[in-house]
């Protein structure tokens, strides 16, 4: 069963989760890679 959607509103904060089904790669080349290094780096940004 899927999740309900969730309420989005302006200024709100989210939190981004880059894991695939079964802990599958969701990143498989270099442009994809670069990808989650600029999530990390904004995830650090954020704490």
């Amino acid at each position: 069963m899927a999740k309900p959607l969730r309420m989005q509103f302006e200024g709100a904060i989210y939190h981004v989760m880059n894991r695939g089904i079964d802990r599958r790669l969701l990143f498989w080349d270099e442009k994809d890679r670069r990808l989650d290094a600029r999530l990390r780096k904004l995830d650090d940004e954020c704490q």
